[in-house]
């Protein structure tokens, strides 16, 4: 890309006023890697509708700019908007910026489904910390070992666009210890009425599979190291 280019690109950005176009100007500035453009994303993070928000926001994850990560951290308290909040979980993930830890106490209580699920994704993003596991394993227990046909007693953590995102965490974190579990929650996925957005079922049920294969094969190398280790 021309050396000039996140120049124009700011400039660009500065001029267009239709949404589509300013957020695809937006990406591209942020793949430039001019940290130049950081104060105009943050601004248009701050000020931009939704579409244009979440452009801002991959496009700061783009620049990787750590110089951002205490204004993020600032503002999460700052704003009353729980979409804001959500946005800025996002980004301190993808940028695997471990100060965000201390926004995951506030994140996971959230009244926002969104948020408490971008806070389940940030602790895998992050490095698995201690606690992490206990955490992870006390909500798969709670969700297998809930009503299937009282679902409301488990609040958001009911929503299976949370529960995909706990597994993968699960997968991630490559907790075997998960597995019993992982094969009861099939079961209880199984056994649940058919809910209104039919969309996240196949998914949730698709992260399930991948989990405990991925897990079995994690547990399968382990011993057989462990193996190999006694016999030597």
């Amino acid at each position: 890309m021309p050396s000039d280019a996140d120049a124009q690109l700011s400039e660009l950005l500065d001029q267009v006023r239709n949404p589509p176009v300013k957020s695809i100007v937006a990406l591209a500035l942020g793949e430039t890697g001019s940290r130049k453009a950081t104060p105009e994303l943050l601004e248009m993070l701050k000020q931009a509708r939704r579409q244009g928000s979440w452009a801002a926001a991959d496009a700061l994850i783009a620049l990787n700019d750590a110089a951002i990560i205490p204004e993020l951290i600032q503002w999460y308290d700052e704003t009353i908007s729980e979409a804001d909040r959500e946005r800025i979980v996002y980004i301190l993930g993808w940028m695997h910026a471990e100060r965000a830890r201390e926004l995951l106490p506030k994140a996971l209580t959230s009244s926002r489904r969104k948020l408490v699920g971008r806070a389940v994704d940030l602790m895998w993003l992050l490095s698995p910390a201690a606690g992490d596991a206990d955490f992870l394993m006390a909500q798969l227990q709670r969700i297998v070992n809930s009503d299937p046909e009282h679902p409301e007693a488990l609040g958001l953590w009911a929503d299976e666009w949370v529960q995909k995102r706990l597994v993968r965490t699960i997968d991630k974190t490559c907790l075997t210890a998960a597995l019993p579990d992982l094969e009861r929650l099939q079961i209880h996925v199984a056994s649940r009425a058919q809910p209104p957005d039919p969309v996240e079922r196949p998914k949730l049920e698709k992260s399930i599979r991948e989990a405990i294969r991925t897990l079995r094969a994690f547990e399968a190398m382990g011993k057989s190291v462990e193996s190999m280790h006694n016999n030597n």
